[in-house]
């Protein structure tokens, strides 16, 4: 079965950009082809799952042990304009494939799900890890299709990972304009409506009780997507 293209442009960006990105894209996919299915072959070898819990939501469990540095998964995405984008892009990955300071178009993850969901390619798609502030073990990596000049993020093996244990990346790692998880404290004073801050429920404090960061979302903000 063929790959999903990682990137569909969307409407909205301007003829120009639409123009080079078109010629660039190409490229791109045929560079990033047996990429995939290196990262596809790593998460068969190690038996990665989706799985979903009453507490969690869903979750990335393996059956076999991963060494460290393997590249796990990859983030697809619609390309966006920023400037009329009305969503937060508040998500780690929301970030400027063009490299670009002026950020004129961004990686809009959710849009694509739908894309991967019956198909083998979903369990390469990094949009179905779960947060952890700390202790999670896999690094967000922003890398650049070298002949394109495209840049994409990709998700590798932090540490040494054990057979059955949960996969985690930092949602706030990375180049988007907002941070994801922000102090409930820096909410509250930006006129957040309490109803609205949903706290985040890593657990990785040293009491496996709470977020050591105290940290939560707008959910307002989130449902503009």
């Amino acid at each position: 079965m063929p790959r999903p293209p990682l990137y569909k442009l969307k409407e909205g960006l301007k003829q120009k950009t639409m123009t080079m990105l078109k010629n660039k894209l190409k490229i791109f996919e045929e560079r990033m082809e047996p990429i995939s299915r290196k990262i596809q072959a790593a998460n068969t070898k190690s038996g990665t799952a989706v799985k979903r819990t009453m507490s969690k939501g869903r979750s990335t469990p393996r059956t076999s042990a991963i060494k460290k540095k393997t590249r796990l998964f990859l983030y697809w995405g619609d390309v966006v304009d920023a400037k009329t984008f009305q969503g937060p892009l508040t998500y780690t990955y929301g970030a400027d494939i063009t490299n670009k300071k002026a950020g004129e178009v961004f990686i809009d993850g959710l849009g694509r799900e739908k894309d991967l969901a019956r198909t083998k390619w979903r369990l390469v798609n990094g949009i179905r890890i779960n947060h952890k502030c700390i202790g999670h073990n896999l690094k967000t990596e922003w890398l650049e299709e070298k002949v394109s000049g495209i840049w994409y993020v990709a998700f590798s093996a932090l540490r040494d990972i054990e057979a059955g244990e949960e996969l985690f990346s930092n949602y706030n790692e990375g180049k988007s304009k907002k941070k994801y998880w922000r102090k409930v404290d820096t909410l509250k004073r930006l006129g957040v409506a309490e109803k609205d801050i949903v706290l985040c429920n890593c657990r990785s404090a040293l009491n496996k009780r709470k977020c050591p960061n105290n940290y939560a979302y707008d959910a307002k903000e989130m449902r503009a997507c």
